[in-house]
């Protein structure tokens, strides 16, 4: 059984997962950076506290967010940066999809050779 941690009035609790309600719909952002400099955007800009920080997710973390997602069963896969200058972004799509993980990202548009039609074969 999978602990969850919880703080109710400064004390730290470890409540089972099963006991917590799971969201909807969990978010997450593959990577920060971004192929283009659009002027309005606040990641080009540099008004994100996080701006400066290289931004790719790394692998523990994705196996973990991965794993979570599985229980959830549904993923946004958008921040502020372009998904497809992620290298293992579509890889991360395959992953989600053998899972059944229902997903949906947001793209500038440039794509990499190759990944529409990978794309196509997901469910």
């Amino acid at each position: 059984m999978g602990l969850r941690s919880a703080n109710k009035g400064g004390e730290e609790l470890l409540i089972p997962f099963e006991m917590v309600d799971l969201p909807a719909i969990v978010q997450i952002e593959t990577t920060r950076v971004c192929n283009l400099s659009c002027r309005m955007c606040p990641r080009t800009l540099g008004k994100l506290p996080t701006h400066f920080l290289d931004g790719r997710l790394n692998e523990e973390v994705w196996v973990r967010l991965r794993d979570f997602a599985g229980k959830v069963g549904a993923v946004i896969l958008h921040g502020f940066g372009e998904p497809f200058t992620n290298p293992k972004f579509i890889a991360m799509l395959e992953d989600l999809d053998d899972r059944g993980v229902h997903t949906s990202f947001s793209t500038n548009g440039f794509v990499p050779l190759g990944a529409v039609e990978r794309l196509s074969n997901l469910h």
